[in-house]
Formats: structure tokens, sequence, C-alpha cells
């Protein structure tokens, strides 16, 4: 006498078994789901709400559906049909009779956009057509400074290098007697005024 075999299930089916049917409702658990309730043909009730328990063995125990937390008692119901649709989500019936009872994972919230939308959190706006950002020029750099004329140099009291310089071999010459001929030499030479070259005093003679 061969043994009978266990049911097999591929995305849809009709579930009679109260552990195969718990086993199929078990993702439910903790989850937001959106609910509908018919009467043969007629719709007698829907919302959303959180899946907060899933009862069996306990026909004491109520089944509810509330926006605020849903009781699913397997005593409560004769049978279940599950299908798939095209997004991979499962769709659960749990029938009674006349009465079922549509389940399906709610929707996440989508964030709300608009005006009323916080304008810190969201993305930046495009900029208006015609008002590209400009870039801002690069700043001119300034002009190569001159070196002091003669004239800038007497406008600004600063005396020009030969000046400074003649000064200078004057302060250094002897007190007594004339200059040498080596000083009268450097003398020219800092100016840029060639001088003549110095007599032996055997030709001064």
């Amino acid at each position: 006498m061969t043994e009978a075999r266990a049911k097999l299930y591929i995305n849809t089916g009709v579930v009679t078994d109260k552990s195969d049917i718990y086993n199929i409702l078990r993702p439910l658990l903790k989850q937001t789901v959106s609910y509908t309730y018919r009467r043969a043909a007629q719709v007698i009730g829907s919302g959303t709400g959180w899946v907060e328990r899933i009862v069996v063995d306990h026909p004491e125990i109520a089944s509810y559906f509330t926006p605020l937390s849903i009781c699913l008692n397997l005593d409560s119901f004769d049978y279940l049909q599950f299908d798939t649709t095209s997004d991979q989500l499962l769709v659960y019936t749990l029938i009674i009779g006349e009465e079922r009872v549509g389940l399906e994972f709610a929707a996440p919230a989508s964030p709300r956009l608009g005006p009323a939308a916080d304008p810190v959190e969201g993305p930046p706006p495009p900029p208006r057509a015609g008002h590209a950002a400009r870039a801002r020029p690069p700043l001119p750099r300034p002009p190569p400074r001159r070196p002091l004329t003669g004239l800038t140099a007497a406008r600004h009291n600063i005396q020009p290098p030969c000046e400074n310089r003649r000064r200078a071999v004057q302060q250094d010459k002897p007190r007594h007697g004339h200059r040498h001929p080596r000083q009268r030499a450097r003398q020219g030479d800092l100016c840029g005024v060639p001088l003549p070259a110095p007599l032996d005093d055997e030709q001064g003679r």
C-alpha cells in the first residue's frame, strides 16, 4: 500500500489544510496589507491594516479587519485561494460560503510632490530657460611696474642710483689733497660718463 504524496502548489492553488494555509499566509505577518470584503459580487468593505496575528486551532478567537490591526483566525474560513500577479505579487482570498476576503500587500506610500514638498530635502529646481548661470570673468592682472625715471624720482623725492653712488664716493675722498685718479675714474664709470685717462707725474711736468 503506497503512501499519499504531499500536495504541490506553484504560483496558484486552492488550499484546504490549515497547516498549509498558515504556511502560505505567514509572510503577511507583521506586514501592511489591503483587504476587500465581498459578499457574492458586492463589495461590503475595504481598507488597509497591519497583520498583527495569525491564529490556528483557537476557535474562541475571532478574526477581524480594521485600519489599525488585522487578526486572521484560520478556523473562520473554509479554504484559501492564492494567485500570482504579473508583478510577482501574491493575492490571497479567504473563502467562507459566499463571503470572500481578499488580501494584497499594500504598496509603499510615495513621497508627496508639489508646492507642499520641503525644498530643503528635495532636489534643487532646474534653471529657468534663458537664465543659464554665467561664469564670472577673471580679474585683470595689474600692469608691470615701470622703473623710476629722473622726473618720477624727483616727484617721489627718490635719488637715482647714479646720484647715490656719487655721494658715496664723495664721502670716501681724502680730506687733504686732491682726489686720487682711481677714485675719479670710479666716479665717472658709475655715472656712465667716461673720464679722460689720468696723466703720469712725469708727463704732467
